[in-house]
C-alpha cells in the first residue's frame, strides 16, 4: 500500500508532522492576526490579567515575558510545535504506521488546534508533561535526571496538574520498578503537597465558564475543543484491541479521571482528547490495514472517515478566526478608558469582564477573579432586570459605567426596552458613545 510508505516517512522523519502542524496551527493565528488586532476569546484575558509571578502560575508568568499581541498569538503555536516534536520521538508502545496515524488524528483534532490558537495553560502542561516523560524514558541516567526539573515545574499549575502528573507518573514506576521513577513519583508529590500549603493552589487554574456540556463534548455540535463522531466511534475500536495490554488500566484510569474533571471544566478535553485520539489511531491502522472482501467500500469508508476528520478541523479553525473580540469592541473599550478612573466600576456581562479589564484598566464588577462571585453575579443579574433605578446599589457597589454590547441582547443578558436598557431612559444616566450597537452610559446620582 503506497499510501502506508508515507505514514512510515512520517513516523521516521519529524520534519514531515511539524510542517503539517505548522500549516494547521499558523493559518488561522495568520488570517486573524491580518484581520483583527486582538486575542482570540474574551474569558482568554483573564491569563492576561492574572498576576505574572511564576509562583503564581508558570503560564501567566511566560505571558507576561511580551505584551506583544503577536507573541501572544504566536506563543501557543510554538508551543504546540515542542508538543508535537516530543511526542514524536517518545516511545509509546505503537507500531510505527499506528503511532502515525495517531499523531496525525491529534494534530488535527479541534481541541488540539483550539488549544494551541488561543491562550490556554494546559497547552504548555502538556508540553512540560511530554517533555519530562521524553527524558525519563532516555537510556543515558544523568539525562533522565532533567525531567526532574521539568515534572516539579507542574505542582505550580494547580491540583489538577499535580494528580493528573501523578497518575501518569505511579503507574510508569509501578511498571518499569526502577529507582529513579520512584524517587520522581516522591519528589513530585512531596513538592504538591508543599506547594499546596504554601500557595494554596485551586483545583483548576481556569475562568469558570457556564457550558454546555454535551456541545462541548463533540465538535459536531458546536464545541471548540470537542471530539469528532468519527474518531469517538474509532476509539471504541481501539479499546476493544487494547484493553488486555499493559498500558490500557492507566489509560483507564485517567478517563476517569478526566471525566470528572470535564464535569467541572472543559479546559481537560485536550487531555482527553489525546487519549481518544490514541485509541482511534491503533483502530483505524488496523482498519486500512485489514483486507476487506470489497475493496472499493474499505476506501469510501476511509475517505468518509478523513472527510469527517478536515471538517471539523476547517469549521473550528474558521470559527478561532472570527472568534470575538472584535476590533469595534477593543477601540470602545480603549475609549472607555479616557473617561474612567480607578474609583469607576463597570457593569457589563460576566464575559465582557477580562476584556474590560485589560483594555480599560479599570475595574468591572463582575470577573472570573473577583471575590463574592455568586453575590456579585446576583446583584448583576437584579440591576439588569429592574425597570428601576436601583441607586442603592449603584452607590453601595461603586457601579457608574454601564457597557452594552450586542451579544448581551442577543443573548438576552439585557433586553430591549426593558430592566436596565429602559432605566437608560431616566435623567441620571447619560450615553457615552454609541457605535454599532456598542452601547456606554454613565450614571451620575
Amino acid at each position: 500500500m503506497q499510501y502506508r510508505n508515507y505514514f512510515m516517512k512520517l513516523r521516521k522523519n519529524p520534519v514531515y508532522i511539524l510542517i503539517i502542524v505548522a500549516i494547521i496551527l499558523l493559518l488561522p493565528v495568520t488570517i486573524r492576526m491580518l484581520d483583527s488586532s486582538t486575542i482570540p476569546g474574551n474569558d482568554n484575558y483573564y491569563y492576561l490579567n492574572a498576576d505574572n509571578s511564576l509562583f503564581n502560575h508558570p503560564y501567566t508568568f511566560l505571558l507576561s515575558l511580551s505584551d506583544s499581541v503577536q507573541f501572544h498569538l504566536f506563543l501557543p503555536v510554538l508551543l504546540g510545535l515542542l508538543s508535537i516534536l516530543f511526542l514524536h520521538q517518545l516511545y509509546l508502545g505503537l507500531s510505527a504506521w499506528e503511532h502515525s496515524i495517531f499523531l496525525l488524528l491529534l494534530v488535527f483534532s479541534p481541541a488540539f488546534i483550539t488549544s494551541f490558537t488561543t491562550l490556554n495553560p494546559y497547552s504548555l502542561l502538556f508540553l512540560l508533561l511530554i517533555t519530562g516523560f521524553y527524558f525519563l524514558t532516555r537510556k543515558n541516567e544523568k539525562v533522565r535526571w532533567i525531567a526532574l526539573p521539568i515534572f516539579l515545574l507542574v505542582p505550580l499549575f494547580d491540583i489538577f496538574s499535580s494528580l493528573f502528573l501523578l497518575l501518569l507518573l505511579i503507574p510508569y514506576a509501578y511498571l518499569k520498578r526502577e529507582k529513579i521513577s520512584m524517587l520522581m513519583v516522591l519528589f513530585v508529590t512531596v513538592s504538591a503537597i508543599i506547594v499546596l500549603l504554601a500557595l494554596s493552589k485551586p483545583f483548576f487554574y481556569t475562568p469558570f465558564v457556564m457550558y454546555s456540556r454535551m456541545t462541548a463534548l463533540l465538535s459536531d455540535f458546536g464545541g471548540l475543543r470537542g471530539l469528532n463522531v468519527f474518531v469517538l466511534i474509532l476509539a471504541f475500536g481501539g479499546i476493544a484491541k487494547t484493553w488486555k495490554k499493559a498500558f490500557s488500566f492507566p489509560l483507564y484510569l485517567l478517563i476517569i479521571f478526566l471525566g470528572f474533571s470535564y464535569w467541572i471544566t472543559a479546559e481537560v478535553m485536550l487531555f482527553i482528547t489525546i487519549i481518544v485520539t490514541l485509541w482511534a489511531g491503533i483502530a483505524l491502522a488496523q482498519l486500512a490495514k485489514r483486507t476487506w472482501k470489497l475493496e472499493a467500500i474499505k476506501s469510501f469508508t476511509l475517505f468518509v472517515i478523513v472527510l469527517g476528520v478536515l471538517f471539523s478541523s476547517l469549521s473550528v479553525s474558521d470559527r478561532l478566526i472570527n472568534l470575538g473580540p472584535s476590533d469595534e469592541i477593543q477601540r470602545s473599550l480603549v475609549q472607555v478608558k479616557e473617561f474612567t478612573n480607578e474609583d469607576d466600576i463597570i457593569l457589563s456581562s460576566l464575559h465582557n469582564g477580562e476584556i474590560i479589564k485589560y483594555y480599560t484598566q479599570a475595574q468591572p464588577l463582575l470577573e472570573y477573579q473577583t471575590q463574592n462571585f455568586n453575590e456579585k453575579r446576583e446583584i448583576a443579574r437584579t440591576i439588569f432586570d429592574s425597570s428601576y433605578v436601583q441607586d442603592e446599589l449603584f452607590n453601595q457597589h461603586g457601579i457608574t459605567v454601564f457597557y452594552i454590547t450586542p451579544d448581551m441582547k442577543q443573548e438576552k443578558v439585557v433586553q430591549q426596552n426593558e430592566g436596565l436598557l429602559f432605566t437608560f431612559k431616566n435623567e441620571k444616566f447619560t450615553m457615552v458613545r454609541e457605535e454599532n450597537g456598542i452601547e456606554t452610559w454613565r450614571y451620575d446620582d
